[in-house]
């Protein structure tokens, strides 16, 4: 059963629609999105037989690279977009790997059982502060009670400089009021309010601001 967007609680990438088709491109070529999904993999600690689900698949690259380099573990993946949907699958397909991608809403989960590793990369900035809320709650209520979430997204700017570059470049893109939360410390609150556990794994300073990788156990 596929779940339609719902426009209200999401910016698409690159802050319009018509503007996907561009978005898989440009991470391409921007570096820091491969460093992210390295860390990402790595703090996922990922064992043969482990059932994961990434949050906000976008393009499938993530999810695909984690298929191809640990064959044995179950990837699903779910994406409220139908055209980031679409793109994920040409990917997997194009690898000739199997990843059940499919579109849904991260902020309202099927309870299908439990997944060992829940992961979410550059996706919740995108969301309203009530979607973030509901989808860190989905997010905790489909994990293992001995499993993690990891998350990397936007995150407290470190210096003036860093500060800057948010405000002028990312947040005019996805909303000041999306990203407002990522800016101010709350976000990373709000992961706190909701896991037992909650540990910064690695920072990065890029061009669009600060970004910063979470692991959060229930």
């Amino acid at each position: 059963m596929t779940v339609e967007p719902r426009k209200s609680s999401f910016v698409p990438a690159l802050g319009a629609h018509w503007l996907t088709a561009l978005y898989d491109p440009l991470t391409r070529i921007w570096r820091a999105p491969s460093r992210i999904r390295r860390s990402v993999i790595a703090s996922l600690a990922l064992e043969p037989g482990m059932r994961i689900l990434e949050l906000g698949a976008g393009p499938g690259r993530l999810a695909c690279q984690i298929k191809q380099a640990h064959p044995e573990v179950e990837v699903e993946a779910v994406d409220i977009d139908p055209k980031m949907v679409a793109r994920a699958q040409k990917e997997a397909a194009t690898r000739g790997i199997e990843v059940a991608f499919r579109t849904g809403d991260m902020t309202s989960l099927a309870r299908e059982g439990r997944y060992d590793r829940v992961y979410s990369t550059m996706t919740f900035h995108h969301l309203e502060p009530a979607a973030k809320t509901a989808a860190l709650a989905a997010a905790h209520g489909v994990l293992d009670s001995d499993g993690h979430f990891v998350v990397a997204d936007f995150s407290r700017p470190r210096d003036p400089l860093q500060w800057a570059l948010f405000a002028w470049i990312q947040q005019p893109l996805d909303g000041f009021a999306n990203t407002r939360p990522h800016r101010d410390g709350r976000f990373e609150q709000a992961l706190r309010d909701r896991f037992g556990g909650v540990r910064s794994a690695q920072v990065w300073r890029t061009i669009a601001g600060t970004i910063e990788s979470f692991v959060c156990t229930p």
